[in-house]
């Protein structure tokens, strides 16, 4: 839904002639952070099932969020520093 959303502004909003080219650059752009993103979306099915499996064991499951959360900063930071 973002990268249609990025695509139909740059669209519209590219000068006469100049659409084509715009859009050509918008296009690999917008395949890494997709890409990125489906890479990264497995913290949040770990991190479901990890908790689930704490708290079905009574145990503590902020060990596990913690984790996750330390894992999705170091993640985001280094996706933000490419």
């Amino acid at each position: 839904l973002l990268s249609l959303v990025d695509t139909a502004s740059v669209g519209l909003s590219a000068a006469a002639g100049e659409g084509a080219k715009q859009l050509g650059a918008l296009g690999p752009a917008t395949t890494f952070i997709d890409g990125a993103t489906y890479l990264f979306a497995f913290l949040n099915v770990a991190t479901t099932n990890l908790y689930a499996n704490a708290v079905a064991r009574k145990e503590d499951g902020s060990g596990v969020v913690r984790t996750a959360a330390k894992i999705a900063l170091i993640s985001g930071t280094a996706l933000t520093a490419l």
